[in-house]
């Protein structure tokens, strides 16, 4: 069993996720790459996924665990989704 532990998952303007520990990020001031900024940011446990939709309404779960830390600048959230498995449904 994973232990539930309160984490901020981070999305930048150009799609790249990170996890932080706890509830108290300043998610706009965390560093982003260059020409990148902050997106959206949401409270969530560890051991909950997190859910991302796109633009068709299709969703992604992802578990927060397996996401890079905050202290980094992230990877893209393609890399985590198989968005071409879908196709063009």
């Amino acid at each position: 069993m994973l232990p539930s532990e309160p984490v901020t998952i981070v999305l930048s303007q150009m799609g790249w996720v990170r996890s932080a520990k706890g509830h108290d990020i300043d998610a706009p001031g965390l560093n982003y790459k260059a020409g990148d900024s902050f997106k959206a940011a949401v409270k969530g446990k560890s051991n909950q996924p997190v859910v991302f939709v796109d633009s068709t309404g299709r969703s992604y779960a992802i578990d927060p665990i397996t996401l890079p830390s905050a202290r980094g600048q992230g990877e893209p959230l393609t890399g985590k989704i198989n968005v071409a498995a879908w196709g063009d449904r």
